[in-house]
């Protein structure tokens, strides 16, 4: 649980709990991997995604970021929760350039 080091601060619906979510209202961390971004990154309720130092969830592009695309890269959905989506439903853009690489370079001709 987030706040299991920290007794005062737990909310008592999670006090005992063992089986809850441990990453709910979770704080990143600077020297670990990020984990999942999911399509609801930018709430601390839905995971560990509350900025490792500022007392905030993650923006829509420190999210677009972790998932490694290009800090010029525009979202031409709309709304932040479209935006959120694409984001969160994306194969990370240097994973699938990587894994293209691979069936290329493994293609016989």
């Amino acid at each position: 649980m987030a706040f299991a080091h920290i007794p005062e601060l737990q909310l008592e619906c999670f006090i005992g709990k063992d089986n809850s979510f441990k990453d709910t209202f979770g704080r990143l961390w600077w020297d670990k991997p990020a984990p999942t971004i999911t399509t609801k990154f930018f709430s601390i309720s839905n995971g560990r995604f509350a900025h490792p130092e500022e007392d905030r969830a993650l923006s829509l592009r420190e999210g677009a970021t972790l998932q490694s695309f290009p800090r010029n890269y525009v979202f031409k959905a709309g709304s932040r929760d479209k935006i959120a989506r694409l984001i969160g439903n994306a194969v990370p853009p240097m994973y699938a350039e990587k894994i293209g690489r691979a069936i290329v370079d493994n293609i016989e001709c």
